[in-house]
């Protein structure tokens, strides 16, 4: 099977020699890598850097800011021709037998799609992490992250793009609807679900996700909660869906919060998370 790595470079660019060297490391060399950029300048350096490499840089002309990872990634799946489509960002570093192990799972007929921990690093140092039990799911409600937590191998609903392989012939384009740089995997995951095929999360599916200290966004809440609310009523059945909006109106996750912790969060962000939740039902950013 022929493998295309798509490497999202929108953001902290400054790894992405890094990331690429690490890919051309692995013990399953990929057959091409794309990089999506919205730069000139890192299209200029890394040309002259790898000028006898298969990468294809491209610069997707985006028309609004919100817009960007939607026109990213199906511009790199647009230009892929590889039979596994293998999503990582410029900020990542896969282990030396990554590719190797999705190749092997993707061998399984009834297997769509695989991924694995990302590991968080910072200054040099990788952090620790909780044991929880599942992760990758639909709850009740709520969105069960936690991909880079300690955990075991696993079915999931959804795996994070940062570490995501999908077999081509279940692998869509993203819904234009969807806004900003959160949860738009869930599209592409819940896609091959409706599929019946399964998604898998396997520890030795293994990256680094090298991250710098966040700032608090504002807007974090409301494209967390537009995008699930906005993909929960595409994929999920009218009576299950309902129930989720409900509850998560109610209660929420983490993410997009809900009415109720309205005392730990406070009043702005919860309205923000409303309205990303409502909108997002409308399918009106």
């Amino acid at each position: 099977m022929r493998i295309s790595v798509i490497i999202i470079a929108l953001w902290n660019r400054k790894t992405l020699k890094d990331c690429i060297d690490a890919i051309y490391k692995q013990s399953r060399k990929p057959d091409e890598i794309i990089v999506v950029t919205s730069s000139p300048n890192l299209v200029n350096s890394i040309s002259l850097k790898y000028p006898k490499l298969s990468i294809i840089l491209i610069k997707p002309q985006f028309n609004q800011p919100h817009t960007d990872i939607v026109q990213a990634i199906n511009t790199g799946i647009d230009n892929s021709s590889g039979d596994i489509i293998v999503f990582t960002e410029n900020d990542v570093l896969p282990y030396s037998n990554w590719l190797e192990r999705i190749e092997f799972y993707l061998s399984i007929d009834d297997v769509g799609g695989v991924g694995g921990p990302d590991e968080i690093w910072m200054n040099g140092i990788k952090q620790a992490q909780e044991r929880i039990g599942k992760v990758g799911r639909l709850g009740l409600g709520k969105i069960i992250g936690g991909h880079n937590k300690d955990t075991s191998d696993q079915y999931v609903d959804f795996l994070k793009g940062c570490n995501m392989a999908i077999k081509r012939s279940f692998c869509p384009y993203l819904d234009s609807n969807l806004i900003g740089f959160y949860r738009w995997e869930q599209d592409i995951c819940l896609y091959v679900r409706a599929k019946c095929k399964r998604l898998i999360y396997r520890n030795d599916v293994r990256v680094k996700h090298i991250k710098e200290q966040e700032t608090k966004d504002s807007k974090r809440a409301y494209i967390f909660s537009y995008n699930t609310s906005y993909l929960v009523r595409k994929y999920l059945p009218k009576k299950k869906a309902n129930i989720f909006l409900i509850v998560s109106l109610l209660w929420g996750d983490g993410s997009s919060p809900g009415f109720f912790r309205i005392i730990k969060r406070g009043f702005s962000e919860i309205i923000i998370s409303l309205k990303g939740k409502i909108r997002g039902w409308k399918g009106k950013a």
